[in-house]
């Protein structure tokens, strides 16, 4: 009975979790022109269940080497690499939000530029205070470039 109402309680409590998520505005894989700049835009919002708002809300993205990340002041430089990472010698940012409430538009953009045609990676977690997803739960879109 005992282990049964601790069970409960942390069920209880993971619900009350904040779990932010993010959403492309336009559906990947992105398809881009070499030697141009091109802006990856999305939405973050929370899951239900969930707490209605989280705060310190970062988005990790590693995008492959080939790929520039322009600088912007929505997002810090880049962050070190493990060597078990599925893309080596990515270029890394953390974009980061104060806050995010449920059901608000919170909007962010990444800059990025490239001149080598091909088809390449990017992976993403999305983590705030109170929730840390896992680096299995990262997700992979595709950037295509070329002409």
């Amino acid at each position: 009975m005992r282990n049964s109402l601790i069970e409960a309680l942390k069920t209880v409590e993971e619900e009350k979790e904040p779990k932010p998520y993010l959403k492309f505005k336009e559906k990947p894989p992105f398809i881009i022109k070499p030697n141009t700049e091109a802006n990856i835009e999305f939405d973050v919002d929370l899951k239900t269940p969930g707490n209605k708002e989280a705060k310190n809300v970062d988005m990790w993205f590693l995008i492959s080497p080939e790929i520039e990340i322009l600088p912007d002041p929505s997002y810090t430089k880049n962050f070190k690499q493990r060597a078990e990472w599925e893309i080596p010698n990515a270029n890394t940012t953390i974009y980061k939000f104060e806050l995010v409430r449920k059901h608000t538009r919170t909007s962010g953009c990444i800059k990025i530029k490239t001149t080598t045609k091909g088809k390449y990676k990017i992976r993403y977690k999305v983590d705030c205070d109170n929730h840390v997803e896992s680096t299995e739960a990262e997700k992979e879109i595709d950037v295509l470039v070329q002409d």
